[in-house]
C-alpha cells in the first residue's frame, strides 16, 4: 500500500470562527444490525458501546485520531481528502480486523452532516498500491 485517501463529502453548519475540525477515528471492534450512539449491535444480541458513540478511547475506537482535517471557514459543502494510508496498512497487514471509522468534529458544539451519495458528493477510498 503506496497511498490511501478517504474522501468524505461534508456539509456543516460553522458558528466559530476558525473552521472546524473534523476527525478520522480507527474503530477497535465490530458493529452491525441496529448500530447506534447507544448500542453497537441490537441483533443477535444487543452490545453497548464502552462509551456512547464510539467514543471509548483504546476500547471502542484507537487512542488517537488517525487524522485530523480542517473544513473551510464558510459555511457548506466540502470534500475534504483525509490521508489513512496507515490504517489501511494496518488492516492489510492483518495486525487488526477492519472495522472501519468513527468520524467527530473536535468540539461538541459544533455539528457536521455526513452527506450520502449525492452527484457530486460520493464517498470513496481511494487506494495506490504496487504490487510485492
Amino acid at each position: 500500500i503506496v497511498n490511501a485517501e478517504l474522501i468524505i463529502p461534508v456539509h456543516y453548519d460553522n458558528q466559530y470562527p476558525g473552521g472546524v475540525r473534523l476527525l478520522v477515528w480507527r474503530l477497535l471492534v465490530g458493529w452491525g444490525k441496529g448500530v447506534s450512539h447507544t448500542y453497537r449491535q441490537v441483533v443477535p444480541e444487543k452490545l453497548r458501546w464502552s462509551v456512547p458513540g464510539a467514543r471509548g478511547p483504546d476500547v471502542d475506537r484507537a487512542l488517537t485520531p488517525t487524522r485530523q482535517v480542517e473544513l473551510p471557514r464558510e459555511y457548506g459543502a466540502s470534500k475534504p481528502q483525509v490521508d489513512v494510508t496507515s490504517d489501511v496498512q494496518f488492516w492489510y497487514e492483518n495486525r487488526d480486523k477492519n472495522h472501519g471509522w468513527l468520524i467527530t468534529t473536535e468540539d461538541q458544539n459544533t455539528w457536521a452532516y455526513l452527506l450520502p451519495s449525492l452527484r457530486d458528493y460520493r464517498w470513496v477510498l481511494r487506494i495506490t498500491y504496487e504490487p510485492k
